[in-house]
């Protein structure tokens, strides 16, 4: 890591927010830890995200709590009416691990971020 990257790096652990200009440049500048930066800063809003009832996260919310107390074979019963498994199954395995399912949401944002970056290499 180089000296600006290390400055950066403190930086953005004192204040996320007031190091974006920092990562924005970086990114301009074609440097990986600008997207770092940015995925982890995205990461850390959907981390603490507060969604309304009527929003669709509410509903994962709602389905962790169901999966912490409810045996496999009543989670199955309740995958037979649902396309998305794969997500399901994610939420019920962090559900019974014992892992706030804020960090499922926090690991999704950094990866999807990532993931635009990384599709798309003129931006990056």
């Amino acid at each position: 890591m180089r000296g600006g990257e290390v400055i950066k790096t403190i930086f953005f652990g004192v204040s996320p927010i007031l190091s974006l200009p920092g990562a924005f440049m970086s990114v301009y500048k074609k440097s990986r830890l600008g997207i770092n930066l940015i995925a982890i800063f995205i990461g850390i809003l959907s981390f603490i995200y507060l969604p309304h009832l009527s929003n669709d996260r509410a509903r994962y919310f709602e389905l962790y709590e169901f999966c912490r107390d409810a045996s496999f074979k009543a989670f199955l019963g309740y995958l037979q009416s649902r396309p998305d498994f794969l997500l399901h199954s994610i939420i019920y395995l962090f559900a019974k691990i014992g892992i706030p399912v804020q960090f499922l949401f926090m690991g999704i944002a950094i990866f999807t971020v990532k993931m635009v970056f990384w599709n798309f290499p003129l931006i990056s």
